[in-house]
């Protein structure tokens, strides 16, 4: 369960090596009041309630947890903020919580563009006064509190890229890297809408010039470049 300061919070299905991060995906992301870096969990533990406090995106949940996002106490102004630019979907500055990924900060700026260089990322870091530019970051960075990270355009050299259709918020091709997975690419979209089946989704992929469909794929399956990825409506 998931509740406090998502945009739908709700019970959702908690598979094994489920994390924070994947329940809040699911629940919508963060609100613009969340206070990423105060959430906690609620576990019976032997039929003892446990309160686990600050916890992180990566932190792994159990069966029947209950996970509170809590609304900030402090203003946009006075708050920690990271800023990104270039091509993504909605530029501009974040709340930059503990822990703060790469990944965290494009989820919350609505993913790559379609013009997006995903492996020319760049982060401007101010240390001691001066200016650095860290190249060769890669999505699993961490970020510091002002860091400005860069996403360039691609060049004449067209990147490989995914496909998703069906029931997410924004449909569309995105960038399709090593690794990447059914929910990386829904977090791109921009996550599921009320009335997607999360556990029927299916792989439109070509097998040697011929079309192959993936059935009752996880969230947790790897994609790869050109695949489509099809999220049904549910029918209950």
């Amino acid at each position: 369960f998931i509740t406090g300061e998502v945009n739908q919070p709700g019970e959702y299905f908690c598979g094994r090596n489920a994390t924070v991060l994947k329940i809040v995906t699911l629940a919508g992301s963060f609100t613009e009041e969340a206070l990423e870096s105060g959430m906690k969990i609620n576990r019976t533990v032997n039929g003892v309630k446990r309160v686990l406090q600050n916890v992180d995106q990566n932190t792994l949940v159990q069966p029947d947890d209950v996970i509170i996002v809590p609304e900030r106490t402090v203003s946009k102004k006075e708050e920690s903020l990271c800023y990104i630019t270039g091509e993504v979907n909605r530029p501009g500055a974040y709340p930059c919580s503990r822990r703060m990924s790469i990944l965290k900060l494009l989820t919350r700026a609505g993913g790559f563009s379609d013009k997006a260089l995903e492996s020319g990322m760049e982060i401007n870091r101010t240390i001691n006064g001066g200016k650095r530019v860290l190249k060769d970051v890669n999505q699993d960075t961490l970020l510091l509190p002002e860091d400005v990270v860069v996403v360039p355009a691609s060049s004449a050299k067209k990147e490989a890229v995914c496909y998703i259709t069906g029931q997410v918020n924004r449909p569309g091709a995105y960038p399709c890297g090593r690794n990447t997975t059914v929910l990386k690419m829904v977090s791109l979209a921009g996550s599921f809408t009320g009335i997607a089946s999360e556990s029927s989704i299916k792989i439109n992929r070509m097998v040697n010039g011929k079309k192959q469909v993936l059935e009752d794929v996880d969230h947790d399956t790897l994609i790869q470049p050109e695949d489509v990825i099809v999220v049904p409506e549910s029918f209950f």
